[in-house]
């Protein structure tokens, strides 16, 4: 404490709680931004890598002064398993107090957004084999203007913090998939122009509306006067075309007015903890840590508790590079415990009702007790529950302590939750889906959190045992949709037998199986009657036609039949009256935007010329048919 007390005045020492000195302060040989140990390069959280420190001035009376029990927002469970505490001098470039205006203002944020922009255009462009700077530069705004616009904390660096964090998250992205995807559709709204990178549902998403050149005569930006050609031209991710230097002068004001006006920012990548890059680090996590630096910081404090850098750690700072500060000291922890874990106690009871009762009682019913175990352990989405669990199932797998089955068995009937964290205990795959399956019987909603967890070795027996429970209790279609959806994230596929499963609850899940060419899975949509799934299916799936499944033009003529009688009955009796009312070109000219609209954005234009033939007789004669 008397070592501490020395620095309690000082507003550029900051103290981390660590468990080895001399990593801690051994870097590379490559330079300062290369520390091997220093630096945090192996995140599991969704936080920028780095060192988190808190700030000794407002941190000394919690930790060691009269405050230490009464104040709340110094209350760090972990820290009692750190044997030293670090004591660093900030140095370098920072942000002294981000959630406060006088340490960071309006005008830094303007600044930080382009410098942010300068530094992401390039790279992105890049990555994606990207030519038109003009496009980049708005998708790179729309995603700065989303994160601000979405903030928890609306002050302006907590708008800076969430803006970075998800123009990272895109950068990460990007550099896993390595692809812009564009496609042009035409819709209700007009012509929409999509900008996708990858192909899961959890992607960064933008999309343009085509405005009606009368929209944009009197506009003053870049779009006055455009014909519908020109806008698509300008747009074309191939296109060699710079952005002006009027929208680049301006380019603050520009993306708080562009959220919602031009690209639209449809469907943000949120990072995820799970993730990992080949040397097994976060690349979301990476990738930010490397945005903030490039952006112009060496560090980052919340000194008055606003928490910005993160909600349950309110009081804190991070070192994003090594430039950033000099170890001091490295000093003994006063609260440092030497911890007996929950494992060697369970491993000295003895029968069967000792052990489960230890389990349920000590470790899930019981609050978490940092005194008794190593590393809280997470998982996105998930309860404290899991983290206990989690923890005790990785200290007995340290240990070589064994877990009972029918203890186990006992565990999961009366907490099912508990199944979650089995893989830290062992990576036996016939084990845990045993115990998997117990959990799903008692509550089928565990395997969202299994799902989120890459490790957790679910196979896809498990997952249909787990659809086929919820069914039972009528949890609804979209929950189950949800799960193929992650399961395809994870696998890249969805196998047959999975397809069949889904396809028996909800026939309509059938639009989100991409890669099947498997007859018997599209006959059981036909069967089921529903062109939900069918009209999804073509829509969602541009390289497949009705021919990959079947040559006979009896089974295309099935399926064109099946979508226009839907088609009709969502068009209505009230458009096919005001259709009598047209003349005969009125009448022919609006059936064949009906037509086009069915070939361009439903089959895709894959029909035969028999398909087309009958489609367009279809929609044609539709008297005989409405």
């Amino acid at each position: 404490v008397e070592r501490l007390e020395k620095y309690k005045d000082d507003n550029d020492i900051f103290i981390s709680f660590i468990s080895n000195a001399k990593d801690f302060t051994e870097t590379g040989k490559s330079g300062v931004l290369t520390a091997q140990v220093g630096l945090n390069t192996k995140s599991e959280y969704n936080t920028p890598n780095g060192i988190y420190t808190y700030p000794i001035a407002e941190v000394y009376d919690m930790y060691a002064g009269p405050s230490a029990r009464r104040f709340k927002k110094f209350d760090v469970p972990f820290v009692k398993g750190m044997p030293k505490i670090a004591i660093l001098r900030r140095k370098g470039k920072f942000i002294n107090e981000i959630g406060e205006g006088r340490s960071y203002s309006r005008g830094n944020l303007a600044g930080d957004v382009k410098k942010m922009t300068l530094y992401a255009v390039p790279k992105l462009m890049k990555t994606l084999g990207v030519k038109n700077e003009m496009l980049m530069w708005m998708i790179v705004g729309s995603v700065i203007g989303y994160g601000m616009k979405e903030s928890d904390n609306k002050g302006d660096g907590g708008q800076f913090w969430n803006a970075s964090r998800l123009l990272g998250a895109l950068i990460a992205q990007a550099g896993m998939v390595k692809k812009l995807d564009f496609e042009k559709k035409n819709t209700k709204r007009g012509i929409e122009l999509y900008f996708r990178i990858g192909t899961s549902p959890k992607v960064s998403a933008f999309y343009f509306i085509v405005p009606d050149k009368k929209l944009t005569e009197g506009s003053k930006n870049w779009k006055k006067g455009m014909e519908v050609d020109e806008f698509e031209d300008y747009l074309d991710p191939q296109k060699e075309q710079k952005v002006s230097i009027k929208i680049k002068n301006d380019w603050f004001n520009y993306v708080e007015y562009t959220y919602g006006n031009d690209i639209v920012a449809a469907n943000i990548i949120n990072p995820s903890t799970e993730q990992k890059d080949k040397d097994g680090g976060n690349p979301y996590a990476n990738a930010w840590a490397n945005l903030l630096v490039n952006t112009g910081y060496d560090s980052i404090a919340d000194r008055r508790g606003h928490g910005i850098i993160h909600r349950a750690e309110p009081v804190q700072a991070v070192f994003l590079s090594r430039r950033g500060y000099d170890v001091v000291d490295i000093i003994d922890n006063k609260s440092y415990k030497n911890k007996t874990p929950h494992a060697i106690d369970y491993k000295k009871l003895d029968s069967k009702e000792e052990k489960v009762e230890f389990i349920v009682n000590e470790i899930i019913e019981n609050r978490y007790d940092p005194d008794k175990e190593d590393k809280e352990l997470t998982a996105k989405g998930n309860s404290v529950l899991h983290s206990r669990m989690s923890t005790f199932y990785k200290a007995c797998n340290d240990y070589k302590v064994k877990l009972d089955r029918d203890v186990l068995e006992e565990v999961i009937k009366k907490h099912p939750e508990a199944a979650v964290g089995m893989h830290h205990y062992t990576d036996d795959e016939k084990f845990l889906n045993y115990f998997y399956k117990w959990a799903f019987i008692e509550d089928p909603l565990q395997v969202k959190v299994l799902l989120e967890l890459e490790k957790s070795k679910l196979d896809v027996d498990s997952l249909i045992f787990a659809m086929k429970e919820a069914n039972e209790i009528k949890l609804g279609s979209g929950k189950i949709v949800t799960w193929v959806n992650r399961w395809y994230e994870l696998k890249k596929e969805v196998p047959l037998k999975l397809q069949l499963a889904a396809i028996d609850i909800w026939p309509g899940s059938a639009k989100y199986f991409g890669d099947s060419k498997d007859l018997e899975a599209f006959e059981k949509i036909l069967k089921s009657d529903q062109p939900d799934g069918i009209k999804g299916y073509f829509m969602n799936n541009s390289t497949k036609s009705i021919t990959d499944f079947s040559k006979d033009p009896k089974f295309e003529i099935r399926v064109i039949d099946i979508i226009v009688n839907d088609y009709f009955k969502d068009l209505g009796s009230e458009f096919f009256k005001q259709l009598e009312k047209e003349t005969e070109e009125e009448r022919k000219n609006k059936l064949d935007e009906q037509y086009n609209y069915i070939i361009f954005n439903v089959f895709r234009r894959k029909l035969t010329s028999n398909g087309e033939k009958h489609l367009y007789n279809r929609m044609h004669n539709y008297k005989t048919q409405k």
